[in-house]
C-alpha cells in the first residue's frame, strides 16, 4: 500500500516534513503547515495509515516505521531536508538519523525522547492492549489523548480538547494495537544525540508529563547545536496547544 503524502506550499521552497504523535495524525500539524506554507514547501503523512486496513492487530517491527520515512525521501528525491516529529515521530526521526545522518539539514524534536521502553512501560503497552480488549478501543483512545493534554488546555480551550479527541477517535482497534507493539519494540537512540551535526530545535510543553521538560532539556544538552525550548501552558502536545508560540519558534530556527 503506498503512503499518502499531504503536500502543501511551493515545492521551489525549502521542505520540511512533518511526523505526528500517537493517537493522532497529520492534522495534528494543521496550525504549523497554514503559518509556514507560504515560506515553506509543508510535507505530512499519516504513520498508521497502511496499518489501517489490516484487519487483525499484527506487532509492526519499529524499523517499518523508519522504511516508510525512507520510502517517502526517496520517492520524492528529497534530500537535505528538514524534518519535525512529536513523541512517536521523534523516535523514528532519531532512529532514521542513526541510518542515515546525511539526508537531513535540520531537526525539530517536539516532546520525545531517546530511551527505549523499561520494563515498566513495556508492560504499561500491554495493560493498554488489555483495555482495549476489555473496554473498546474508543475509549482508550479518548483516556490516552486527555493524557497527552494538560489540564490548563482541557479547561481553557474546551474546542481545542475536542479536536484532538476528534482526531485520536479516527483510529482503528487494530492498528492501535499494533502501533502499541511497535513503540514498545523501539531501540534506544540516546547514543545518536553527540553525534547529530545539523542544527537541532527541541521544543517541550511546560507541563508535559510524559516527557518532562528536564528530561528534554537533558536531551537537548547532548546534541552539540541543540537549542532547547520550553512551551508556556502547554503539556505533552506543545505545538497543538500553543501554536502561536511554538510557529514562532520554529520560523526562528528555520531562519537561522
Amino acid at each position: 500500500m503506498k503512503i499518502k503524502l499531504y503536500k502543501d506550499g511551493n515545492k521551489k521552497n525549502p521542505t520540511i516534513l512533518f511526523l505526528h504523535g500517537f493517537p493522532f495524525d497529520h492534522r495534528m500539524w494543521n496550525s504549523q503547515i497554514e503559518f509556514l506554507k507560504n515560506k515553506f514547501y509543508c510535507l505530512s503523512y499519516d504513520i498508521l495509515e497502511k496499518w489501517e486496513a489490516s484487519k487483525k492487530a499484527e506487532p509492526i517491527p519499529f524499523e517499518f516505521l523508519v522504511d516508510d520515512l525512507f520510502y517517502i525521501l526517496e520517492k520524492e528525491k528529497l534530500d537535505k531536508l528538514v524534518v519535525c516529529g512529536l513523541s512517536l515521530g521523534g523516535y523514528i526521526i532519531l532512529r532514521a538519523l542513526e541510518r542515515k545522518p546525511e539526508v537531513f539539514s535540520k531537526i525539530i524534536l517536539c516532546d520525545t525522547k531517546t530511551e527505549a521502553d523499561s520494563n515498566e512501560a513495556k508492560l504499561k503497552r500491554v495493560a493498554g492492549i488489555r483495555n482495549i480488549n476489555e473496554n473498546g478501543v474508543q475509549k482508550f483512545l479518548k483516556e490516552f489523548a486527555t493524557n497527552t493534554l494538560c489540564e490548563l488546555t482541557i479547561k481553557a480551550n474546551p474546542k481545542l480538547y475536542k479536536n484532538a479527541l476528534k482526531i485520536a477517535k479516527d483510529r482503528k482497534e487494530t492498528s492501535t494495537k499494533s502501533i502499541l507493539l511497535a513503540i514498545q519494540g523501539r531501540t534506544d537512540t540516546t547514543s545518536v544525540l553527540n553525534k547529530i551535526s545539523v542544527p537541532a530545535l527541541v521544543i517541550c510543553g511546560e507541563y508535559d508529563t510524559l516527557t518532562p521538560p528536564e528530561s528534554m532539556e537533558k536531551l537537548c544538552a547532548e546534541i552539540p547545536s541543540g537549542e532547547f525550548v520550553k512551551v508556556p501552558e502547554a503539556g505533552h502536545m506543545a505545538p497543538f496547544e500553543n501554536p502561536k508560540f511554538v510557529n514562532e519558534k520554529i520560523l526562528e530556527f528555520l531562519n537561522k
